[in-house]
């Protein structure tokens, strides 16, 4: 059984190590055969680093690396080209000195490693300068005179020195500039360059990256590139066989599986928790880091979070900068999704680019095309809900009460206890911070899913059975299935005005808008109103037949919700 390569990010020791290698040389193939220029945004942790690497020893040359793939017995002809690879993810960017110094020194190592020391030293001597902008133009105009050849220039990390900054707007757009400075020699030297590829979490709209690189192909959402990172399905089937079965083998004997589990049951569960990623709204793909690590230790985990999460977008979350909000589906425009700038920060857009949310489907009939953005998977959901809450708990300083009021929704609903499951469910959203509620049936259902996850317990949101989707399906402590439902209500009501001249004559609520906040009877009237509807639609559309075959007691459960202190629960058995 092959390895797992893991935390590696050089194809080398990967190819001469007896390590599994999911082959996109297909992918490069057709880009190198391009004399294009190609940005590619993907988020950490998605192998964009190798897929740098495997460029890398393409164009050096190195066929007998690709034993076995696809590029290997293809019309390629292995011509070599000298490579600046650059990686900007470990550069110094506490200042734009810092940031010039340290892009400085990167490339005085290429220099010293090409041997051009003596002419690149006496151009630099010759103009006083210690400019990365003038040594990155030299190298360029030397490798080519060297080699006799076009350059191939990658660039990995891109926007790495902003990202670490995006929170001081001074900082950030002082670090743009220099790279604003340091892209533009790309054009200048375009002539000389056989091939650019670069790679970064984010794309930002005003670097010369693409104002000055009018040519630039974006593969981020090209659909011809949806699986150049990530495992598809048929790749992990393909490559990781072995490792099915040794899980299966596992997970069984620690009763994580049932016994008769099946490694359909299996991938069942490894889909719901790592796959779901797609850049193109149908082709689907693992996320590769969390995949690895759970063949490597048989245990479903965050490990995609726990790697550490984007500085940038956690600093956010702290400033109450975004909300629980973001989770909901966003539509967005194509730009939306894919360019952002220093100061101006959109969360679904900053989720999407770093991975926490991804393209659902694509509305090809709008102008621009529009997307609609979820999150993909349930490592994501569960580790990014938790984190929020745990952050926003802790900063109260009431994580130990917040946990226990957690535990007491579930055991109340479990038990079908109507007036519990009320009580407790208000106490707990009460410990969350107001700045922090969202009016919406999205927010508080994915408050009651926290509270499910706090005290350990799963549930499947958005379950999708044949009457529609269900908005939460968990099974209870003694078996039992609950099917969950559950309407919002705003606590105001928007009153006609009549004006001052004729009391009779009423101003329409589009020209003169006014809101009163609904009284304890409204209240009343209307969560009884809602939680028979919520009701009604789980028996309108079948949402229990699915689960009545088993065996089991199921449940429906109807909420309803107004405000942040009203919640009416109604239990009632299917049959």
């Amino acid at each position: 059984m092959k390895d797992l390569y893991l935390g590696g990010s050089d194809f080398e020791a990967l190819a001469e190590g007896d390590y599994i290698f999911i082959d996109k040389t297909e992918y490069v193939y057709k880009m190198i055969k391009r004399y294009l220029p190609f940005f590619l945004s993907r988020p950490r942790r998605f192998g964009k680093s190798l897929l740098v690497s495997i460029i890398e020893a393409i164009f050096k040359g190195r066929r007998e690396l690709f034993k076995g793939t696809w590029i290997y017995n293809s019309d390629y002809d292995w011509q070599t080209y000298p490579v600046i690879n650059i990686s900007l993810n470990d550069i110094e960017s506490d200042s734009a000195k810092d940031f010039r110094t340290s892009l400085f020194s990167m490339l005085i190592d290429i220099v010293s490693e090409e041997k051009l020391d003596d002419v690149i030293t006496a151009k630099l001597a010759i103009s006083k300068t210690q400019s990365p902008v003038d040594l990155f133009r030299s190298l360029i105009v030397q490798l080519s005179i060297k080699y006799n050849s076009k350059v191939v220039i990658l660039i990995d990390e891109y926007d790495a020195p902003i990202l670490d900054n995006i929170g001081d707007n001074t900082k950030a757009g002082l670090i743009r500039g220099e790279l604003k400075k340091f892209y533009a020699v790309l054009k200048s030297k375009f002539k000389l360059l056989r091939f650019i590829f670069i790679t970064g979490v984010s794309k930002f709209t005003k670097t010369s990256l693409f104002s000055e690189l009018n040519n630039l192909q974006d593969l981020t959402l090209d659909a011809e590139y949806a699986s150049i990172c990530g495992i598809t399905q048929d790749e992990l089937l393909l490559n990781f066989s072995d490792y099915l079965s040794r899980s299966l083998d596992k997970l069984i004997k620690k009763n994580s599986l049932p016994p008769n589990s099946t490694q359909n049951d299996l991938l069942s569960f490894i889909q719901h928790w790592y796959d779901g990623y797609s850049w193109d709204g149908e082709t689907r793909v693992y996320n590769p880091w969390s995949l690895l690590n759970f063949f490597r230790l048989n245990r479903f985990s965050d490990f995609w979070f726990e790697s550490g999460s984007p500085s940038f977008l956690i600093n956010l979350m702290k400033k109450g900068k975004t909300k629980f909000n973001f989770f909901n589906n966003q539509n967005i425009i194509t730009d939306g999704t894919s360019n952002i700038d220093v100061g101006q920060y959109s969360a679904p857009v900053l989720a999407f680019q770093t991975g926490y949310l991804t393209v659902d489907t694509i509305n090809y009939e709008k102008k621009p095309e529009e997307y609609l953005l979820r999150i993909p998977n349930n490592e994501v959901e569960r580790s990014l809900l938790l984190y929020l809450v745990g952050l926003y708990s802790v900063e109260a300083g009431v994580k130990e009460e917040f946990t226990k009021m957690a535990k007491l929704v579930l055991t109340a609903i479990c038990n079908k206890k109507a007036s519990e499951a009320e009580e407790a469910y208000i106490n707990f959203i009460s410990y969350l911070p107001y700045s922090q509620h969202v009016p919406t049936e999205s927010f508080y259902m994915n408050l009651l899913h926290v509270a499910m996850i706090f005290s350990d317990h799963s549930v499947d949101r958005e379950k999708s059975v044949a009457g529609g989707i269900i908005d939460a399906k968990f099974d209870g402590f003694d078996g039992d299935i609950f099917i969950i439902e559950m309407k919002y209500i705003h606590n105001t009501v928007t009153v006609p005005v009549k004006t001052l001249s004729d009391p009779t004559k009423v101003i329409t609520q589009k020209q003169r808008p006014k809101k009163r906040k609904m009284t304890d009877e409204e209240i009343t009237e209307n969560l009884n109103k809602s939680v028979q509807e919520a009701m009604n639609q789980i028996e309108r559309k079948d949402y229990t037949a699915a689960y009545m075959g088993l065996g089991r007691t199921v449940y429906k459960v109807a909420i309803a919700v107004c405000g942040r202190n009203r919640v009416k629960f109604v239990f009632e058995e299917a049959v």
